[in-house]
């Protein structure tokens, strides 16, 4: 009962938390931008009534892919939130990597040196935390990237994208095994990140932070993160896109369209994707979501979106363990 309790707080807790995406504050500079994307689209034509039309239409709050974000949210917060946590925690990963470090003799030799450089306790803070922000980010995109290329990780992730109506909600539609492995991989990460630095630079070091949260994750949800997952396409220029993931750079990735496929996998920095062959700019024409161009029906059945890629799985194990499968055909990852 007391898991219960606290899961429900911390899913209240997601809406007024400047920590989280879904953050009222974050929501309300969402709407903002999106007021003007629509006044830059339509302008005098622009009337209140087109407004609610176009911001809050049935087609996308209450569709049937829409209903499944709200239902899948609320079974991981509820029946899973907090497991991360209790397997393990960015302290415990930390104080492991800090001790660790201390140990080995490079740290000693470079520390003082790392310090003399970065003399000030401003520059270090700064340093800090961009080196933090970065490096989980290049991490979610190599997970995100092994999600669409490996196709048993395919089954969890194409949970995500099997959504047919983006609403900001649509970022919580994932697999619990999808949740809890990047759950783990921001544990790691970011632990060990935050254990190096304070290796190097000693336990004085602190974050820069705005209500608590760390100041580049504050711009990059002032720049329209929620948007992400919406049909408004919010564009940057040509030139700020080959290094930050716009709204509309995103929602590429979710076109049915195959040549979109592939592409970018970052999520606040679009640099790793253009290191890494997965860049493409935004478009103007606004593109189709979902899981196939072929007419492949997107499963929004809770049930399904959980128990399904468990049955894939069983199904690639079975021939291997000798056991005859009738009617199973194997299915491609996202990337093919």
């Amino acid at each position: 009962m007391e898991f219960i309790t606290h899961s429900m707080e911390s899913l209240l807790g997601d809406f007024v938390n400047p920590q989280k995406r879904i953050f009222l504050g974050y929501l309300l500079v969402a709407l903002l931008l999106a007021l003007t994307v629509f006044v830059m689209k339509y302008g005098r034509r622009l009337s209140l009534k087109r407004i609610a039309t176009l911001l809050f239409s049935k087609q996308y709050w209450l569709s049937n892919s829409s209903q499944a974000d709200f239902k899948i949210y609320l079974f991981n917060r509820l029946i899973l939130g907090g497991l991360t946590r209790q397997l393990v925690t960015k302290s415990t990963v930390g104080l492991g990597v800090y001790f660790y470090l201390l140990e080995t003799q490079w740290v000693s030799d470079i520390s003082p040196w790392l310090q003399g450089l970065v003399d000030s306790v401003a520059l270090q803070s700064m340093l800090f935390t961009f080196v933090l922000f970065a490096v989980d980010d290049y991490s979610r995109f190599w997970i995100h990237r092994a999600m669409h290329r490996f196709p048993l990780l395919w089954q969890f992730h194409k949970v995500h994208h099997s959504a047919t109506r983006l609403t900001p909600m649509t970022v919580f539609r994932t697999h619990p095994v999808e949740a809890l492995l990047f759950g783990l991989r921001g544990v790691f990460v970011q632990g060990a990140v935050i254990g190096g630095a304070f290796a190097l630079f000693g336990t004085q070091l602190s974050l820069a932070t705005v209500l608590g949260a760390n100041v580049l994750s504050v711009l990059f949800h002032l720049a329209g993160s929620n948007l992400r997952h919406s049909h408004i396409p919010l564009r940057f220029p040509s030139w700020l896109e080959a290094w930050l993931m716009s709204p509309a750079q995103h929602q590429l990735h979710h076109s049915i369209d195959v040549k979109h496929y592939d592409s970018n996998f970052g999520v606040a920095f679009s640099v790793w994707d253009r290191w890494h062959g997965s860049f493409k700019l935004s478009e103007k024409r606004r593109v189709r979501v979902g899981l196939s161009a072929q007419g492949e029906v997107a499963q929004h059945r809770l049930h399904r979106l959980l128990l399904d890629p468990f049955r894939y799985w069983v199904g690639s194990i079975k021939p291997i363990l000798g056991i005859k499968v009738q009617c199973h055909t194997k299915e491609k990852p996202r990337s093919s």
